[in-house]
């Protein structure tokens, strides 16, 4: 009996240390996919985001979106407007060519040299506290909910970016060329069989007074993408 309960309190242990299995059809976070790591990719994610022109910016809820702007190479890129204060759900309808990987940010942030922080070590901590603020990160796929999400947080290394005129962060950096470090969560998406797919992702930022102005602040995404890969 004894060696019973011995056998069943290891079997316990193990399966308490065993990660929870990963969504079919996305890279573990440990992945290097495309020769990159996600830290890696995130900062090209970031670039695109930085250097999108604000006309179809994929953070804008505007009807000149078209998930082909800026793209490139092996791996897409997917973004979503951030709500001030409660999230409205929105539906993007968008089409992918065959063959294409997918990396999807859901709450995310940056801080850079052209929002006043010049030196990488202050982007870097700025980043941090931001995303630490995230609440309710949630990411599913095909009605498939990802359990570990919480293991899908990365920083980027410093990247550099020029800035578009007009730029989605105002009138100071249009035009001119800064450094930035990110941080937030990700999800990047194998190449998804040919037909219909849906991507769903929510989550906020939840500030309590004090910490960005006197009052407590909150950010909402509700963010469904219905996917057609051809």
């Amino acid at each position: 009996m004894r060696l019973r309960v011995l056998a069943s309190v290891a079997m316990f242990g193990l399966l308490a240390m065993t990660p929870p299995p990963v969504l079919p059809g996305v890279f573990p976070p440990n992945a290097v996919f495309y020769g990159q790591t996600y830290g890696e990719w995130t900062a090209d994610w970031w670039t695109w985001f930085m250097q999108h022109p604000l006309a179809g910016h994929p953070a804008l809820d505007d009807g000149l979106f078209n998930v082909t702007s800026g793209q490139s190479g092996p791996v897409w890129f997917l973004g979503a407007p951030l709500d001030f204060g409660a999230a409205v759900p929105r539906t993007r309808n968008i089409t992918v060519p065959s063959g294409k990987a997918l990396l999807v940010g859901l709450i995310v942030a940056e801080m850079s040299s052209l929002e006043g922080v010049p030196d990488e070590p202050t982007q870097r901590a700025v980043a941090q506290f931001l995303t630490d603020h995230a609440v309710s990160t949630a990411f599913s796929l095909d009605g498939q909910q990802l359990g570990n999400v919480d293991d899908y947080r990365f920083q980027s290394p410093q990247f550099t970016f020029t800035a578009p005129d007009p730029w989605i962060f105002g009138p100071g950096g249009a035009g001119q060329t800064g450094t930035s470090v990110a941080d937030g969560y990700f999800v990047g998406l194998a190449p998804m069989s040919r037909g219909l797919h849906t991507l769903h992702f929510t989550g906020g930022l939840h500030f309590d007074a004090g910490e960005l102005g006197q009052d407590p602040v909150d950010f909402g995404l509700d963010m469904t993408y219905h996917v057609t890969v051809q």
